[in-house]
């Protein structure tokens, strides 16, 4: 993360293959700024707030990429 609220961060996707299915894992990792004050607060309030936020969009990811909708995200391909 080169700019924003957390002192760091880094989201990483991972895709396998598994039965013919393809499978992504999320690897997300950050801290908020203000050292001890700030990993209070991704402990109690964020850590949770992130993960539903990253499984309500990966859900969203999910309906989009198996169906036909994705086409109004690709240029030329409506």
């Amino acid at each position: 993360m080169l700019e924003g609220a957390f002192s760091r961060m880094q989201h990483d996707h991972h895709f396998e293959e598994r039965d013919g299915q393809t499978v992504m894992r999320d690897r997300f990792e950050f801290r908020s700024p203000l050292g001890v004050l700030g990993r209070i607060v991704d402990r109690v309030f964020l850590a949770g707030y992130m993960r539903r936020f990253i499984l309500k969009r990966n859900a969203v990811l999910k309906v989009t990429a198996e169906s036909d909708a994705w086409r109004k995200y690709l240029k030329g391909s409506q």
